[in-house]
């Protein structure tokens, strides 16, 4: 039996609660906060489970983050149609979330540590992710 439309999205808001107490657990509070923020697509991912596996796509992830060098404190991982992945640190955190369907990978990186270096980020992902394409940009704050 199939899950109704009701309950997905009573699963989606879980998520998506859950992980804003993780990110602001771990967040410090500060006026003034160095930002770097990325957003990057993947397509035409070369290893279907890296869309599909949640293991798969956390041991990635981590793996990103230790190229980063990025603190990681929490870290939760749903399945759905994809996966979507949280890792959470004190200054820092990655979402990932995958569309199986379209061969497509989404993650957003922040980083709120000056020694942290998104401006690699395309490069790390190339030798993590084998795929077709690769986007990164960088967000913009007011």
């Amino acid at each position: 039996m199939g899950s109704s439309p009701d309950a997905a999205l009573a699963v989606r808001n879980r998520i998506y609660y859950d992980w804003r107490a993780m990110f602001t657990k771990h967040i410090p509070k500060r006026a003034e906060v160095f930002k770097d923020h990325r957003v990057a697509q993947l397509w035409g991912i070369a290893d279907y489970k890296m869309l599909v596996d949640k293991a798969v796509v956390e041991a990635r992830m981590q793996e990103l983050a230790k190229e980063l060098e990025l603190v990681v404190a929490e870290v939760q991982t749903t399945k759905l149609d994809g996966v979507i992945a949280f890792l959470i640190g004190p200054e820092s955190y990655i979402v990932a979330r995958s569309w199986p369907e379209e061969n497509y990978l989404h993650l957003n990186i922040f980083a709120s540590q000056p020694k942290t270096n998104l401006k690699v980020l395309k490069a790390i992902l190339r030798k993590l992710i084998p795929c077709q394409r690769i986007s990164v940009g960088k967000v913009q704050y007011d």
